[in-house]
């Protein structure tokens, strides 16, 4: 299910006994896993990844087709995902005048060089502040 999938991308766990993972190399699959960690302070950093031997020698990798399977689990979720934004959007256009106006207080003080939009700092830094 959808909820069981979250759960198990929360906890970091992946099944690599199912298709195509058998036919990922062993470093590749160590890999994933170190950039899944649940934990942002020991998972990977872009640049470890980046630095990682199977990045570095991917020239000398063999080519791992992932079959349609993959490619239909990642259209679905590309699917989903715009489906949930648009079911976001119909629940924020029916949300009262007043708890739209503290939404937009609260985007306004995180939003610190009014661009409109929120960056990662922007974001953490408003969470700070607000607690």
């Amino acid at each position: 299910t959808e909820e069981a999938i979250a759960q198990a991308i929360i906890r970091g766990n992946v099944d690599f006994t199912r298709d195509p993972w058998p036919k990922v190399s062993d470093e590749a699959k160590y890999l994933v896993k170190r950039m899944l960690d649940p934990n942002p302070f020991t998972r990977i950093t872009v640049q470890e990844v980046l630095d990682h031997s199977w990045i570095q020698h991917r020239e000398h990798g063999r080519n791992v087709s992932l079959g349609d399977q993959v490619r239909m689990r990642i259209k679905q979720f590309s699917l989903m995902n715009r489906f949930k934004k648009k079911v976001l959007r119909v629940v924020a256009d029916n949300l009262p005048d007043e708890q739209l106006d503290g939404f937009r207080q609260m985007f306004d003080m995180m939003d610190k060089d009014k661009n409109g939009y929120l960056t990662f700092e922007e974001l953490k830094d408003g969470f700070s502040m607000i607690g």
